[in-house]
């Protein structure tokens, strides 16, 4: 499995199992975080250029993007402690 490479390569730096799957468990949940931040930067920017010109997309797109990232970023802080 990948994780057991991931252990292999940081053996030296005693990294084990258990701390690498930890760490890969939170990076799995902050990328959605990070990508939903990326576009709610981003959101602004489409309306202006035109990519969303008509009224259902920019509302879809904003409650898409700023919901998702408040729910994923709210989800992640209660969470955090179990993973």
């Amino acid at each position: 499995m990948w994780t057991d490479l991931i252990c292999f390569i940081f053996i030296n730096k005693k990294m084990t199992k258990s701390k690498i799957k930890k760490i890969s468990k939170h990076a799995f949940h902050i990328l959605p975080i990070i990508g939903l931040g990326i576009c709610g930067i981003l959101y602004p920017g489409w309306i202006k250029d035109g990519y969303l010109y008509e009224w259902y997309p920019t509302i879809a797109a904003g409650v898409a993007v700023y919901g998702g990232f408040v729910a994923n970023l709210v989800w992640y802080i209660k969470q955090r402690k179990h993973l």
